[in-house]
This record gives structure tokens, sequence and C-alpha cells, in this order.
């Protein structure tokens, strides 16, 4: 499995849980050599599920629940705490001798320590979100608004669904979109009895079996389940979804993984010339020897607070606060699912039925709170749904009842009552207290532990009552009776506290801004360009289904632009999935490997600049402060318009100070006209090898301007070649009006300007909001525009400005005419920008995803 190992790679992935193995699997298809590391030890699937159908008499604790109190748990105190960790499962959880960390509060942190993490012992209960999820940010003021919809990244939900397997119903529920499904499970007796009661009683709630990455049928070489029980042990079929069983053997199978097992992420390496990541170090677990290895792009999959403690602990002198994070927000607003809070029952009337086998499933109520209307309005925020299952009690319950003997093995020769029990699985709020930090505290790697500050709030406090309450409310509609509403919940205790859920999600949020958030809408991190954050981190809420941290890559063939693959991308499940996805796509780009995702041709991302005017108001303030900026954004490269009162000297002084140069620049045409010899020494002080005219006054847009402009234009440009320079024009939309002629007044330019004398800079947002398509200008007048001007458009009919990537142009098209048709350079730039600063860097980061460096 590990191959041999070298120290260079197109890609590293860190962790190979199921985000970090779908990350494999998607890169390693897009043809990027790629390494993935794992601090756990290896696990061949089928061959090291040593306890999967083992009896319980084969062990020696007979499969005991390891509670902390018990024996076998002693070096699993935090581990021990969660229901599924028992004798034959420890070996898939962390000892926590081994990786400690501090609690502030109460907070289990629940860890795998084998490749596959925990995608061999998750609940495998896999929801998608909805926009009621993705808006109630925005919508409510709390956080930050989410950077994508639920349009964006449904085709990467199904993307994910046809290659993992999911069994479901589908009911048409806004707030719980249907998916591609595999037949559904079957509800046994007592379910039934009680969706009907329930539905019959409350007919906005639904219960439905719940939605699975089991499979109900054979699917991509993988069989169905058997329903054989044991499915924490692993699973030799394949027949749930595991980084061994479904995403680790298309990449293997690629030639191009190296998996690196016993081997624990120390920091991410910085690079401060070229703004990117380098690459990671590694400390060997086996023997604390320490080595680097290098790559082009980082995923980062190592959990909610695995990635968290690597971001803090990657200080450097740009990042003394951690990686990536300018913001501040790394390590704040962790959030979990809270649960354990509902009601069971017992159900009459059933006592001739019974069920079969082992089924790994139960049922789901999916929200009915807080869905946008008045009827469902509640005094807290957002909502949470109900996972449950009904069963007849077996043999085990003779352990607490009275009897003895021969009449006890006769009572319970036969099953006992019906039950049911519901539990809610509520939403938490992000919170900037919820927070992890580093201690100064190390583990036996060198490396700091984790310091973990975490509490319930009062809306979740709020929210558990009606849990509750509802859960009880339904139960006895349904007609079972004895029923007993359950909080497990204890202040300041262990019981239902944040953790135990083992859906940790925040701590590296998504959002729009890199003021308040760490990564872009394609879990790209604002700071650093090549690394990519695909796990529950990049949260920034938590729905009340399980999180949409992982998922399959939105980049395989529509791996094309940030748009494109956004098109393609997909709970524990869905989310780690279409993360990964995502990031994937948009990453190879990052990689700058022979792959789909980069634009064709020879044009680099070395060629884009930066338009200056973008950011006047900031330069008129403080040149030198601006310029700092707008290196840190990733520009190296500008184009001028005006000189900001100082002698063009001294600008170009600031320039080299900060590592740009200026290869064009923008001057009136009044000026041009008037002291060609002026604005040409000022180009050449500066360095430029372009003088462009960027703009004509409203009075000067005449039919009588533009019959003589062609002429004007060639003169202009026949004097700047004598001065080693060239001339080109730059448009608005107005040039597509014909302003009296039978063509467009570019039309006419383009046609009446001498090739040899007059370059164009077109200004794709113009074009396209004058109707034409700026490609297809590139393509129908080759060798005309040398240069560009790159910024986005929303749809019609406002046809805003908008950050490149970000809107609707076909950048990637219109990039790619241009480049087999003459380009030279390429120049940001957006008018108007609510934070200019943050529109750059917004827009070179896409532009990094489509262009090689």
């Amino acid at each position: 499995m590990t191959g041999t190992q070298e120290s260079e790679y197109d890609a590293i992935v860190i962790g190979s849980g199921i985000t970090g193995g779908w990350a494999a699997k998607e890169l390693t298809e897009k043809g990027l050599r790629t390494l993935m590391i794992e601090r756990g030890r290896e696990v061949v699937h089928g061959k090291d599920y040593t306890m999967e159908h083992k009896s319980t008499w084969e062990m020696p604790l007979r499969n005991a629940r390891l509670s902390p109190d018990k024996q076998g748990a002693e070096d699993y105190q935090v581990q021990a705490r969660t229901g599924q960790f028992r004798e034959s499962t420890k070996q898939f959880f962390t000892k926590d001798t081994k990786h400690p960390y501090e609690e502030v509060k109460p907070f289990t942190w629940v860890q795998g320590d084998q490749v596959g993490g925990k995608s061999l012992i998750w609940g495998r209960q896999v929801y998608r979100w909805s926009d009621l999820d993705f808006e109630a940010n925005a919508k409510e003021g709390i956080g930050v608004d989410w950077p994508i919809r639920y349009k964006d990244i449904a085709p990467w939900y199904s993307y994910v669904e046809r290659h993992v397997g999911v069994s479901g119903e589908k009911l048409g529920l806004p707030q719980l979109p249907d998916g591609e499904f595999l037949p559904p499970m079957q509800m046994n007796a007592g379910e039934k009895h009680v969706k009907a009661g329930i539905e019959r009683r409350f007919k906005e709630r639904r219960v439905t079996i719940g939605r699975v990455a089991i499979l109900t049928a054979n699917h991509k070489g993988r069989a169905a389940c058997h329903y054989c029980g044991p499915c924490e042990r692993g699973c030799s079929t394949g027949s749930y979804f595991s980084t061994q069983a479904s995403t680790l053997p298309p990449a293997m199978a690629t030639g191009r993984l190296t998996v690196l097992p016993d081997s624990i992420v120390h920091s991410i390496v910085y690079d401060p010339k070229s703004h990117r990541v380098a690459g990671v170090r590694v400390v060997d677990t086996r023997t604390k020897a320490t080595r680097e290895y290098k790559a082009k792009v980082v995923f980062l999959c190592a959990s909610t607070l695995g990635s968290a403690r690597i971001l803090l602990n990657s200080k450097s002198s740009t990042f003394p606060n951690g990686l990536a994070n300018s913001s501040g927000v790394v390590g704040h607003y962790l959030m979990d699912h809270h649960f354990r809070a509902g009601a069971t029952g017992r159900i009459e009337g059933l006592a001739d039925h019974y069920y079969q086998g082992n089924r790994p499933n139960g049922i789901y109520i999916p929200r009915f709170r807080n869905l946008g209307d008045v009827a469902t309005k509640q005094p807290f925020a957002r909502g949470f749904g109900y996972q449950g299952s009904a069963a007849r009690a077996g043999w085990g319950r003779g352990t607490s009842g009275p009897g003895l003997g021969v009449q006890l093995k006769r009572k319970l020769h036969d099953a006992g009552d019906w039950t049911m029990g519901i539990t809610g699985f509520g939403e938490c709020l992000p919170r900037e207290d919820n927070k992890v930090t580093l201690s100064e505290r190390t583990d036996e790697f060198g490396i700091p532990i984790l310091r973990i500050d975490c509490s319930w709030g009062p809306n979740e406090m709020a929210m558990r009552k009606d849990m509750r309450q509802s859960a009880i409310d339904m139960l006895e509609a349904a007609g079972l009776k004895s029923v007993v509403g359950t909080d497990d919940y204890k202040e300041g205790g262990l019981g239902a506290e944040p953790g135990l859920g083992i859906h940790e999600m925040g701590t590296a949020r998504m959002g729009r801004d890199p003021k308040t958030s760490a990564v872009n809408g394609f879990c790209q991190a604002h700071d650093v360009p090549n690394l990519f954050v695909t796990d529950g981190s990049v949260m920034a809420s938590a729905s009340c289904v399980n999180p949409l941290r992982g998922g399959p890559t939105q980049e395989e063939e529509h791996l094309m632009d940030r748009r494109d693959f956004l098109k393609v991308s997909g709970a524990a499940g869905l989310a780690t999935m279409w993360g990964s996805s995502l990031a994937c796509a948009h990453s190879t780009a990052a990689a700058g490997a022979a792959n789909p995702a980069l634009i064709p041709g020879g044009f680099t991302l070395a060629q884009v600049g930066l338009q200056l005017y973008t950011v006047r108001d900031a330069m008129s303030k403080d040149v030198d402060g601006t310029l700092a900026s707008v290196a840190g954004a990733g520009y190296h490269l500008v184009e001028t318009a005006g000189l900001y009162q100082r002698p063009a000297a001294d600008l170009r002084a600031l320039f080299d100070k900060h590592g740009i140069r200026t290869v064009s620049g923008h001057y009136p045409l009044v000026d041009l006209e008037a002291s060609p010899e002026t604005v040409f020494t000022t180009a050449k002080t500066l360095g430029q090898e372009y003088v462009v005219v960027p703009f004509l006054d409203p009075s000067l847009r005449t039919a009588e301007t533009f019959g003589s402009l062609p002429s004007r234009l060639n003169k202009l440009g026949e004097a700047a070649h004598g001065a080693g320079l060239k001339l080109a024009y730059h448009n608005h939309d107005f040039e597509f009006q014909k302003y009296g002629g039978t063509t467009t007044v570019m039309e006419r330019l383009l046609a009446n300007t001498d090739p040899t004398l007059v370059s164009f800079e077109l200004d794709g947002y113009w074009a396209f909001k004058a109707g034409t398509a700026p490609a297809d200008l590139v393509a129908r007048y080759p060798g005309r525009f040398a240069l560009l001007h790159l910024k986005d458009s929303t749809a019609a009919p406002e046809k805003a400005f908008a950050d490149v990537g970000h809107g609707v142009i076909d950048f990637r098209r219109f990039i790619a005419a241009a480049q087999r048709n003459g380009l030279k350079y390429a120049f940001v730039e957006r008018d108007v920008a609510p934070d200019p600063i943050a529109s750059i860097k917004a827009s070179h980061d896409y532009l990094a995803s489509v262009l090689p460096a």
C-alpha cells in the first residue's frame, strides 16, 4: 500500500479519514502524484479487521462495553466515554495517553488512529443540507454567511452519492433535499406503528428510514449489506462506505498514491517568497525522527480539531498566530451537535411481530421547527431532527430482573416487549468563545497539545427542552405506554457534553471575507492559495444533520474553473465529501501539474497583474502600505492609473521595494496628444512596455470623434514605437455601439488601426455588459488583443461588478482564446468594490486555481 516514499509530490493529503480518502481519490484520478499522511497505523481492508466476526466467548472480556472505570480502558479514558468503545472496537480508537488534550470544560474528543480514521467506525448517516441551513447565518445575523448555496453543491452531492451508494427514501421536503438513493431499508413493525401514529397526529412531520452510506444492492464491486451486525469492527464486504472500501482502491489503482502511516504532521511549511506552502514537517511516531515532504498543493484533512492544531502550530514571521490565520478565526467557532435528549416508550399489540438480522440503521424524523413560517417558529434559533429505532428486548433483560434457573430461562425464551426510543440531534450556534488553543504542554512528539474550551449556550439549552418534550408528545400520540423523557446533559459533567456527538465543526470557517474567515467557498485558504482545508473545520454553521465535511471531488472532468468545479462536489458524510471534491478540483490547478483544471496553453499566473485603479482610494492615502497589501495578495505585476502625486522615479522605487514591476500604464488621450514625449518618459522611467488610452470622456463620444480616432491612434502608435514603447486602446461598453456608423465603434477601430502600431486591451466585463462574448471577440481578431482586463459580472439584468471567478463570465474560455491569439498580460480590475483588498485577493485566488504558476 505504501509504495516507495519520495520527498517531493504534486499534492500532499494530511489525514486518511473520510475527507482525506476522498481527496486522495480525486487528486490521483486527476493525474497528481499524491502523498497521503496518516498518524496512525496501517489497516488493510479485510485483513486487519481482526475482530470482525469473532464470537463473544472468544474475547477475554466477552466484548464488554468498556466504560472509563473498566478493565481494558486504562489508556482510553476519553474514548471510553462513547458507547461505540468496546473490546471488539478499541483497536480503532486512539490511546488518550498517546494523544492527550486539555479540557477547560467537559469535551469528549473521539479520535481514530489508523489509515481510514473514523471512516471505519462512523455512524454512516448521510443527509443533504438545504438553503434553510446555508442561509440561516445571513438571515439571523449570526456568524458569517456561507459563500455557497445548495444549488452550488447539489451536483456534487449527486456525484458523491453515486460513488458511495446511499440508501434512503425520497420525501420531497425542502428542508431535507432528496438524493440519489439505492432502495431504502425497511422499517420493522414497531417503527411502522410509531410512524403511522406520529404522522396521523402531526401532519407536518415525517418518519422515514435513515439515509445511510450502506449498500442495499451490489454497487461498484462492493456487496450489499447482509445485516450481520458488527459494522464497527470493519466490513470486509465493503458494504458501508469507508476509505478502505470505497476511495482508497481507485486511488491506489492510479499508481499515483503513496500512503505514509505512523507519521504525525508537526506543521505545514510556508514559503514567504512564493506566498505559498512548500510542504509539511512530519514526525515518525515509531522513531521520533523528523522529515519534510514537499508538494505544490496541500490538503488538510486531519479533522476539525486536528487541522486546527496543525494550523495553529504552523507559525512563521508571516503568520505568527498560525498559518492562514490573518483573520484570527482559526481555532474559534467550534461546534458539535447536541443530542441525548428525547424519549422512550413501550409499544403494545405487536407480540406476534419480530424482525430478522441486525439492520445497521434506524429511523429519522426530519426537522420541523423554524422552517421559515409562523406555524413552526420557536423562541430558539434553528432546529433539530430525531434518530431512533424500535426493538424487542432480548435475553439480556434477564440480567437486571428477578428470576432464577429454569423458570428464568423459559421466560427469556420468548422475545420481550417492543420499545421505541428517539433522540434529538440539535444544531449548535457558532460562537467565538467556543475555541481551541495550543497548550504549553507538548505530547511525546514535541507538538503542543490542544486546549479545548467549549460549552452549550442558552440557545442549545432552550432547544433541548423542546427536543425532550416533542419526543414525549410524538411517542404518546403514537399510542406508546410508559413514555419517559430523557436528557443526559449534566452541567459541568459528562453525559451529553460537546464532542460526544462526534460531529465537530468550525475552527477554520468558510466565508467570503478574508478578514472574518479562513477559507473561501472552495475550501481554499484566503491567505495561502495552494492550501485547502476540506474537513469539518470549514463549516460556518452546523445544521442539525450530519456535517457536510467531506466529499468527492468537484473537480473531476468539471475541474475547469472554480465555478465549473463547484458545479460538481459532495456527512461524516456528504459534507466532508463534497468539500474535498470541491477543493480537489480547485487544488489541482494550484498544484500546477498537468491536469484538466488548468487552462491549456502557455499563459501563466506570473503574467497576471493588478490595475491599480482598483485600489485608487487606498493609494491616494498610503502608497507604500497599499503596495505592501497588493504584494501580499499575490500580485507582483501592476498597471498604473496615475502617479499618485509622486515623481515617476519615486514610484518606481516603491514598486522595487515591494517586488513589483509595472509593464503597462493608463494615460489620458489628451495628455498623449498634447505631450507624447512627457508620457513616454514617464512610462520608460517606470519600466513600462505599454502606454494605454484608457477612456474617452462622454463629451468626446461623437460620430466625428470616432471617425477620426483610428488615424489618431495610428499616429500615437507610431510615436510610441519610435520611443521603444507600444500603444494600446482600452474599451468600455460604449465602443460596442454604432454612433452613426453601420458597424460598432470597436469593429471600426479594429478594422482601421494598424496592427503593427496599435494593440488593444480588452476589458471583458464591459464587452460582456454590452452583449458581446469576450472570448468570441478575441478569436475573431487574432493578434490584436495583447492585454486584457479581468473582472467578473453578476447575471443579467444587473450585470454588476464581481470578483474574477465569482460571477458568470467564462474566464477559462476567455483566457484560453486570448492566449491563442497573442495575449501578453492580463490585469485584474474591479471598478467598485466594498473591500478592494479582499476583492483583489479573491480574484487572485481564482486565477491561481486555473493558471499554472
